[in-house]
C-alpha cells in the first residue's frame, strides 16, 4: 500500500506541475537534483492549492524503497520483478519494461541527456557494476563500458570479510571491506 500511496502522490504532483516544466523543474537524480536538495521550485503548486490536488493516475507495481525520477515528461521507477519501468509522466502509461535487474540500487538511478538531448540515458549500479540503458527505449547500451557495464571494483583490492586476527593482538577483530 506504501508503494502505490508513494506513487500516487508523485504522479499527482508531476502531473500538474512538471508535465510542460522546463529542464530545472524535472527530479533527475536521487533527491532532486545534483544537489540532492529534495526540492523544485514550482509555481503550480502553492500553499493555498495544495490541498486541492487530486490523484491524476496511479501505478499499481511500483515498488517502495527506491527513489523514482521525473525527466522530460518521463517517470522511471522500479516495479514487478526488479523491472525498470518508464512511465508517461501525464497518463501513467507504461512506455517500456527493462527486465531482470535483480541487485539495482535502492537509491534509485540517475538521467543524464547530452547538449542536443540526443542521447538520453539512465545511469544505475547494479552488483557491484555500473549500467546505463536508453532513456527512450529501455534497451542497454552496449558501447557503455565493456559490453554495456563498468567494473566498479576494478582496480580496488579484493574484500576480506570475516573475522581476521591482527598481528600482535590475542584477540580477533572484524575486517571491513573496501568499497
Amino acid at each position: 500500500m506504501k508503494k502505490l500511496i508513494a506513487l500516487v502522490a508523485a504522479a499527482a504532483l508531476f502531473d500538474v506541475a512538471l508535465a510542460t516544466a522546463p529542464d530545472d523543474k524535472w527530479w533527475p537524480d536521487f533527491g532532486g537534483n545534483a544537489a540532492n536538495s529534495h526540492f523544485v521550485d514550482l509555481e503550480q503548486i502553492t500553499r493555498s492549492n495544495v490541498g486541492q490536488l487530486e490523484v491524476a493516475w496511479f501505478y499499481p507495481y511500483g515498488q517502495s524503497g527506491f527513489n523514482p525520477i521525473v525527466a522530460d515528461g518521463m517517470m522511471y521507477v522500479l516495479g514487478r520483478n526488479n523491472s525498470l519501468i518508464a512511465l508517461d509522466a501525464t497518463t501513467g502509461k507504461e512506455i517500456w519494461i527493462h527486465e531482470r535487474l535483480s541487485g539495482i540500487t535502492s537509491r534509485g538511478i540517475n538521467y543524464w541527456r547530452s547538449r542536443d538531448a540526443k542521447d538520453r540515458r539512465l545511469i544505475f549500479a547494479i552488483n557491484g557494476y555500473m549500467q546505463a540503458i536508453d532513456a527512450k527505449s529501455g534497451e542497454s547500451i552496449r558501447t557503455f563500458g565493456e559490453g554495456g557495464i563498468v567494473d566498479l571494483r576494478q582496480g580496488l583490492e579484493p574484500a576480506h570479510h570475516g573475522l581476521r586476527p591482527r598481528r600482535g593482538v590475542g584477540h580477533t577483530t572484524r575486517r571491513h571491506s573496501r568499497l
